[in-house]
Formats: C-alpha cells, sequence, structure tokens
C-alpha cells in the first residue's frame, strides 16, 4: 500500500491511490540519491513471504520471482560475496587470478569515468552499473541503520 508523508508533521498517512512521478535525474549525484532512495524497499521485498517458495503452487513464478527480482535485488551482495570470494581463491587457480583483474579493470573503469568525465559509452556504462550496485549497497545500510527517509528533496536537475 503506497503511503503519501505529509511535509507539515512528516507523519505518513496511507493512500491506496497516492502516485508519485519522477524524471531520471540529469546528473550522476541526482541519480545516486534517486537509486539509493529507491534501494531502501531492497531488504523488505528479497522475500515478501516464504509461500513464494511453493514451487508445486506457483510453478513458473517462483522461478522468475527467484530468478529476477531477488537477484536483483541482491546485487550489491552479490558483488561483496565475489570480490571476497575471489581474493581468496586467487592464489589456487589463474581462472581466480584472471577473474579478479578483470574485476578490479570493471571498477578502474568506473572510477576513470567519475574522474575525468568522459563521454565513453562504455565508461559511462560501467560507471552507471557501479554507481547502481553502490546505490544499492547505501539504501540497504541505511535501512539497517534506520536512517532512511521514506519522502525526499526535489531534485533541482529534474524540473
Amino acid at each position: 500500500m503506497p503511503l503519501y508523508y505529509s511535509l507539515q508533521g512528516k507523519r505518513a498517512v496511507s493512500n491506496a491511490n497516492a502516485i508519485a512521478y519522477e524524471k531520471a535525474g540529469e546528473n550522476t549525484g541526482d541519480e545516486f540519491k534517486r537509486k539509493v532512495r529507491m534501494a531502501r524497499i531492497v531488504l523488505r521485498f528479497i522475500m515478501p513471504s516464504v509461500k513464494i517458495l511453493n514451487v508445486f503452487k506457483y510453478r513458473w513464478f517462483t522461478y522468475f520471482y527467484l530468478g529476477h527480482r531477488t537477484s536483483r535485488y541482491l546485487l550489491w551482495f552479490n558483488h561483496i560475496v565475489v570480490v571476497i570470494s575471489n581474493a581468496f581463491l586467487v592464489v589456487y587457480s589463474p581462472f581466480y587470478f584472471v577473474t579478479m583483474i578483470l574485476q578490479c579493470i570493471i571498477y578502474l573503469m568506473a572510477l576513470m569515468q567519475m574522474i575525468f568525465k568522459t563521454r565513453n559509452k562504455i565508461l559511462v556504462f560501467v560507471n552507471y552499473y557501479c554507481m547502481t550496485i553502490v546505490a544499492q549497497f547505501v539504501g540497504v545500510v541505511k535501512t539497517v541503520l534506520r536512517r532512511d527517509r521514506p519522502f525526499w528533496e526535489k531534485a533541482e536537475s529534474t524540473r
């Protein structure tokens, strides 16, 4: 059920008909804030109910729910697990060494785009993807620390 947040008392009032429209940010700062705000619900919607795991009742819906939505909401966690596990496994096989190098190259590409603000499409894409992962992580951390806010300031670049 959507919530409408009054600006005066900052108390939540339930409104089933509340709809909000928001344009994407025109710069990465506004887009990052928007994605952090969107990520505050990630923990709540990873597994809304254990009933969803009943493959016999929900069949393909369970598969697609876990395959798409849960995977998308857990990207921040999966990236952390992959980097840490790869760091431990790098000494055991050349495969893990190569994958660690590739991960470092991807993160360096995102950092290069942030620093130099290039218009290279590949660097912009990699930077946007990494920004999304970091925004998910920041949103989850804010939720766990109870510092998330369900309302937002108007982004000047989108109005």
